[in-house]
């Protein structure tokens, strides 16, 4: 399959090694992915941006891709960005109220995709099942944020609820009032949950992993998102934070000068 292709190989091995290099040459981080919020309204991205800003990404080594729509419109955008860039992996998280077999079942789904599925959407058990039978790779993940939410993953109800429709992974994404200690409770279950096998698949902290994988790769860890509007984000303070920066106004190459080394890989 072309995703898994992609992403070992032209991500994490060649694109990891171009990181390396034009860290070295420009002195400032660059990540490993890129995280797309997208949307269809008067003030969004259009198609032909996002276009521009992979073109961008593959010139500095990125190409690995999380797209996060919030509605079908956007949801057919990233499946045209997905094959427009058969180079590059994308993960394709859909919204909740979202249908996979409606969003995919009449359209070319490109094999260099990787589809997510909200375990809090309706009948995502289905949607799962209809995935498997089109053999489709999937994802299962779900938003934390209340004490609730913490509770039901560090006790392993939610992995127990998942596990007989299990994907490639199980996705834990932290909300922006989720708290920075309640984000590092989940990744330390998240990381001795695949120390001890304890799932038969991968359990993953998205915003906590995005951040190890850049770091294995150029010893820095470093997180980059674009809101529908252009807006750039960073991790910090244990969530995603918008800046004053936008892709509508600066190729990537430069808005990723803001994103200073301060430590150096090896």
């Amino acid at each position: 399959m072309a995703f898994g292709m992609n992403l070992g190989w032209n991500s994490l091995t060649q694109g990891a090694r171009t990181i390396r290099a034009e860290e070295a040459r420009r002195g400032h981080n660059i990540p490993w992915a890129l995280t797309l919020r997208m949307a269809r309204w008067p003030g969004s991205l259009t198609g032909g941006d996002y276009l521009r800003l992979v073109l961008e990404g593959m010139e500095l080594g990125i190409y690995s891709y999380f797209l996060l729509p919030r509605d079908q419109p956007s949801v057919t955008r990233a499946l045209e960005l997905a094959a427009a860039s058969r180079d590059c992996a994308f993960c394709l998280l859909l919204p909740r109220e979202a249908d996979a077999r409606l969003a995919l079942g009449s359209r070319l789904v490109s094999n260099n995709l990787l589809v997510g599925l909200d375990t809090a959407a309706p009948a995502w058990q289905e949607q799962a099942n209809w995935l498997r039978a089109k053999r489709m790779p999937y994802l299962l993940y779900r938003h934390y944020a209340a004490a609730g939410d913490v509770e039901e993953i560090l006790t392993g109800v939610w992995a127990r609820q998942i596990m007989p429709w299990a994907g490639v992974a199980a996705l834990l994404v932290a909300a922006p009032d989720a708290g920075d200690e309640a984000g590092a409770a989940v990744y330390r279950y998240a990381v001795e949950s695949r120390l001890r096998q304890r799932y038969p698949t991968l359990m993953l902290d998205f915003y906590r992993d995005c951040l190890y994988a850049d770091r294995c790769i150029s010893g820095d860890g470093c997180f980059v998102g674009l809101l529908s509007d252009g807006t750039v984000t960073e991790y910090r303070g244990g969530c995603e934070t918008p800046t004053d920066a936008s892709f509508r106004r600066t190729p990537l190459g430069a808005l990723l000068r803001r994103f200073v080394k301060t430590r150096q890989a090896g």
